[in-house]
This record gives C-alpha cells, sequence and structure tokens, in this order.
C-alpha cells in the first residue's frame, strides 16, 4: 500500500505566494488551516474535504487560483457564503470530487471567475441562476458527469464564453437558445454523449449571424442523419463551423447510413426547406420558410420603393 506523506508549503514565487497542503487524509474541513492573507495561489488537491463552511476562506481577498481537485467535496456540499471573500479569484478547480448539487448562490461574489472546472463529479443540473453569476467566464469544465440535457439557462447571460467542454455525459438534449448569448463560443466539446440530433435554434437568432469561427466535436454520438441536423452542413460548408478529423459526428440512423460519418453522407442529405438570403444562408423548418419569404420579400419592396 503506498505512504503518502501530507506537508503544508507556503512558497513565494516572483509576485505569488502559493499555500500548498496535499495527500492528507485527515484533513476533512478548512478550521485547521492556517492560510496567509497575502497567498495569491491555494494548492488542496488530493486531501479529504467534505464540505466548505460559510466563508471558510476569511481575509484572502488577493487569491487567483484555487484547486480543490480530488477531495470529498459533496458529504457536507458547499455552502452558499463558502467563497465570499475571495473577490479576486479567477481559476477554481473543482473536479473529481462527490459534488452531486451546487446551491444557486455560490458563485455570487465570485464574479472575476474566468476558469471553472467543476467535471469528474456527480452533477445532472445546475440550479436556475447557478452559473449565471459568472459574467466573466470564459472557460467552462463540466466532463464525465451526469448531465442528460443542457437547459437554456444553464449558459445564459455568458457573454464571454469561448470554451465549453462537456464530454462523457449522458446529454441527449439542447434546449431551444441554450447558447444564444454565447456569440464569441470557439468551442463546444460534446463527444460521448447521447445525442441523435441537433437543432438550428439552439443558438437562437445568433444562428444564422455566426460571424466566428466555431469548433465542435460531436464524435461518439448516436446521431440520427437527417435535415434535421443540415443547418450544421451548411455552416461547415461555409467555413463557420468546423470537425476535427478525430471528432468528426458518424451516423448511427437511419440503418443505411449506419457507420459513416458525415463527410460520406452529406451530399446524400436533399433538403427542401433551405433558405437563402443575399447576405446569409438560414436553415428553417418548413412552417417557417414561406414566412421567411414572405418577409425577404417585403424587404426587398421595401429597398426599391425608397431608392
Amino acid at each position: 500500500m503506498p505512504l503518502y506523506i501530507f506537508i503544508t508549503l507556503l512558497m513565494d514565487i516572483g509576485d505569488q505566494t502559493v499555500f500548498k497542503h496535499n495527500n492528507d487524509d485527515s484533513l476533512t474541513d478548512m478550521s485547521s488551516l492556517s492560510i496567509p492573507p497575502d497567498t495569491t495561489e491555494i494548492d488542496l488537491e488530493k486531501n479529504a474535504i467534505n464540505g466548505l463552511q460559510s466563508d471558510a476562506f476569511p481575509n484572502l481577498g488577493n487569491v487567483l487560483e484555487m484547486t480543490l481537485h480530488s477531495n470529498s467535496l459533496g458529504t457536507n456540499g458547499i455552502h452558499k457564503d463558502a467563497l465570499q471573500s475571495l473577490s479576486a479569484l479567477t481559476t477554481l478547480k473543482l473536479s473529481n470530487n462527490e459534488l452531486s448539487s451546487l446551491h444557486y448562490l455560490t458563485f455570487q461574489n465570485v464574479t472575476s471567475i474566468t476558469d471553472l472546472v467543476v467535471g469528474s463529479n456527480l452533477l445532472s443540473d445546475f440550479q436556475e441562476g447557478t452559473l449565471n453569476y459568472l459574467i466573466n467566464l470564459e472557460d467552462l469544465n463540466i466532463r464525465n458527469s451526469l448531465f442528460t440535457q443542457i437547459k437554456r439557462h444553464y449558459f445564459s447571460g455568458l457573454t464571454k464564453l469561448r470554451f465549453l467542454k462537456m464530454k462523457n455525459n449522458q446529454i441527449q438534449n439542447i434546449e431551444q437558445d441554450s447558447f444564444a448569448d454565447n456569440h464569441i463560443l470557439e468551442l463546444i466539446e460534446i463527444y460521448e454523449n447521447q445525442l441523435q440530433t441537433w437543432s438550428y435554434d439552439t443558438f437562437g437568432a445568433s444562428t444564422f449571424y455566426l460571424n466566428k469561427v466555431l469548433r465542435i466535436e460531436l464524435a461518439i454520438n448516436p446521431m440520427h442523419c437527417d435535415c434535421g441536423i443540415n443547418w450544421l452542413k451548411v455552416k461547415e460548408e461555409s467555413g463557420i463551423i468546423l470537425f476535427d478529423d478525430n471528432s468528426y459526428p458518424e451516423c448511427s440512423t437511419p440503418q443505411e447510413m449506419n457507420g459513416l460519418s458525415w463527410s460520406q453522407v452529406k451530399q446524400q442529405l436533399t433538403c427542401d426547406c433551405m433558405c437563402f438570403s443575399s447576405i446569409h444562408v438560414l436553415v428553417l423548418e418548413c412552417s417557417h420558410c414561406i414566412i421567411f419569404r414572405v418577409m425577404m420579400y417585403l424587404v426587398l419592396v421595401y429597398h426599391t420603393s425608397i431608392q
């Protein structure tokens, strides 16, 4: 059986003061630790911390990065005010714990966070408003969790979100407008899930005005290859959406397309409900196509009349 020796270290590295306390099975809460107020980084990886009480980090307003990876968080959870003194925090790593839920006010006082890692827990849902305080969030990691769907309120208001990492969950559905506020997304990593289709309306109105290249990693999902995914094909062909070679979507159904990658079958998808304007290609549901064409006609008539 391996022997782990825990040690508390306080290191000054340039302008940073790093507090480290690792591999301590007797450390179950924060009460026994004395962390200097000038600390800028806290590393509490691989202990046995099972909960964070209210104001667990008092007088630590200089901390920029905190790691609580591989503890036992979940038994007593994270109090809604546990992080309230960490006003300068930019990076928070809570992965590989036992968290099954987060209070919706957990992040209300740490709006400066840009990188959040909560993957490898037992999370299957976020209460409405939980992430909405994180107005500066750029990188979100919920990998290896138990999410079965992405709800529209999860990422609402996260206008700076660039990297969304959701691999190896059980995601079957992405609700309408889930990414409507995330206009500068660069990566959606959603491979190894249970998606069968992906509707254009998950991006809301911004679907039609994506002008930044978006990389999507969609492999290892049981995709149904029909016109419901044709909007992705159109955006890919226009260079707006990119699929990495090793994460290219593969068809599970219909039977005749099983095992084929989209690159092999996309030319076989013939969809009637595609509407074009002089500026953007819009892929709409059939019921919306006629309305769109009428609107475009009226716009054309208006511009002609004022010339």
